[in-house]
């Protein structure tokens, strides 16, 4: 029942201002939590509208109904702008003062984590991303039942941690990232590791791998790509795999084509000359001959360098996906 006269409290409701932070927390932006009070407050005006003119009130009355009505909205809809407005400005305080905690605890500083609300004494998987959304990370950690730690030491640049109280299982994580992540996101993955130390390393693991997957795309798992990515990022190793491995394929530059592309069928396959032959869609004997050249350009046996030429064949991979590149 209406009753005219009546005026409303002084206080807005506090289940208000917790559904405010609680938008700002989840990374509404401002003009959708907007749009959606506009929406809240039409569909409850349509219904008082709808009341009222089932009562007997006078046309004074009425207009006092409205009023009533425009001021309550109006103050509703001001407190919980603002107090998502704070919130989101409280936000970026408490991310700044997170993310000096995370790098205190990556450096070994006795620092105390219990603000952070993670659970340090759990399996951890770690990584960063670049140009991705809080949001699909955080898609991605309900896909793994994990709690996720979040911070974003840069603009684009997001560092993440999922914790679990088993061990990620490595055919879960590529599934779930394939369902949660797009094809082309650039992000390293650690392993799942246990601990606070293995937090630290699972995080080191993903800035490896970060930075194959920026010059491939996609996800990039340090497990896949540990050699490659230590031997890029110094400049003797790969320089030695390029002068030694790479260049006397390539040289004379006739048929290197066809010795790399059986070279890597033949690593791919375990060096199992059958399996190269099937995948190439040739004879045994001609993968054979092709091996047997391959050795005579390297001066060496296969057996002899077989994981040296193929981090060499990776690092020429990562050269063909990023064509402005040049080798060192």
């Amino acid at each position: 029942m209406l009753e005219v006269g009546w005026r409303p409290a002084a206080e807005v409701p506090l289940a208000v201002l917790g559904q405010a932070r609680l938008a700002a927390a989840a990374d509404v932006r401002i003009d959708v939590y907007i749009r959606r009070w506009v929406a809240v407050t039409s569909h409850i005006s349509l219904h008082v509208t709808i009341a009222v003119s089932q009562l007997a009130l006078s046309k004074d009355a009425r207009v006092e109904v409205a009023r009533t009505q425009a001021r309550v909205f109006d103050r509703l809809v001001e407190s919980a702008v603002e107090e998502f407005v704070r919130a989101e400005g409280s936000r970026g305080t408490n991310a700044g003062a997170r993310l000096e905690l995370v790098r205190g605890l990556l450096a070994g500083e006795a620092v105390d984590p219990a603000a952070l609300g993670y659970e340090f004494d759990r399996h951890h998987l770690a990584l960063i991303a670049e140009g991705l959304e809080d949001r699909r990370l955080k898609e991605l950690a309900a896909a793994l039942s994990a709690n996720i730690l979040l911070v974003s030491p840069g603009t684009s640049v997001r560092w993440a941690w999922m914790a679990t109280v088993d061990e990620l299982e490595t055919d879960a994580i590529r599934s779930a990232v394939q369902k949660a992540l797009p094809s082309e996101c650039k992000v390293g993955f650690g392993r799942s590791e246990s601990g606070e130390d293995g937090w630290r390393a699972s995080h080191s693991q993903a800035a490896s791998a970060l930075s194959v997957a920026l010059r491939t795309g996609g996800a990039a798992y340090y497990e896949d790509v540990m050699l490659v990515a230590s031997v890029s990022s110094d400049r003797v190793p790969e320089s030695f795999l390029r002068r030694h491995y790479l260049n006397p394929i390539n040289d004379p530059p006739r048929g290197s084509a066809t010795l790399l592309e059986t070279l890597r069928a033949y690593l791919g396959a375990d060096r199992n000359g059958s399996s190269a032959a099937a995948a190439l869609k040739v004879s045994r004997q001609t993968v054979g001959t092709r091996l047997q050249a391959a050795e005579h350009r390297l001066g060496r046996t296969l057996n002899s360098c077989w994981l040296e030429l193929e981090i060499a064949l990776r690092l020429d991979e990562l050269d063909r996906m990023v064509p402005h590149r040049q080798p060192n």
